[in-house]
């Protein structure tokens, strides 16, 4: 490829053969370190921007780049679609106030709110207990890839 390229051995490649000896071959390697030190930083970044590429918010490239983060020996992390429940109702909540009898004895909760329809998330990441992460770096990475109109939830699993 192109951008394949041995600067040292271009450097005593370029030189006339009269001059190639021990001590200028040292010194013009001396002279091309921070060229090839930039070359290298540039297939690093290369690399990584390929990975990057590789990877988008489907819900198997997502669980891919996390479990290559975080869980990259046993692969745990899953990513499960949310669940999408109607929201039903026993009484309004103008009724509960006015009727306090209501309030106290039908606290009941069937669904939390990110279970319930239109303010529910659109997946789960269900990360084992026992692995030690960050959770904004999780979140960061999380944001990265997902689509801009999806919600999600970092639960343990």
């Amino acid at each position: 490829m192109w951008y394949n390229v041995d600067v040292r051995k271009l450097a005593v490649l370029l030189l006339p053969t009269f001059l190639r000896g021990a001590v200028m071959q040292a010194y013009l390697r001396a002279m091309v370190k921070p060229i090839d030190d930039i070359h290298y930083q540039f297939l690093q970044k290369r690399k990584e921007n390929l990975y990057i590429m590789e990877h988008n918010g489907q819900k198997c490239y997502l669980r891919a780049a996390l479990n290559d983060s975080f869980d990259n020996e046993l692969r745990r992390i899953e990513i499960d679609d949310g669940n999408l429940y109607d929201a039903e109702y026993i009484y309004t909540d103008a009724e509960i106030d006015s009727n306090p009898f209501l309030a106290k004895y039908l606290d009941l909760i069937l669904y939390q709110d990110a279970d319930l329809g239109d303010t529910a998330v659109d997946f789960y990441v269900r990360v084992p207990t026992d692995i030690f992460y960050n959770e904004y770096e999780m979140k960061y990475l999380i944001d990265f890839y997902k689509l801009a109109s999806k919600r999600y939830l970092i639960v343990p699993l």
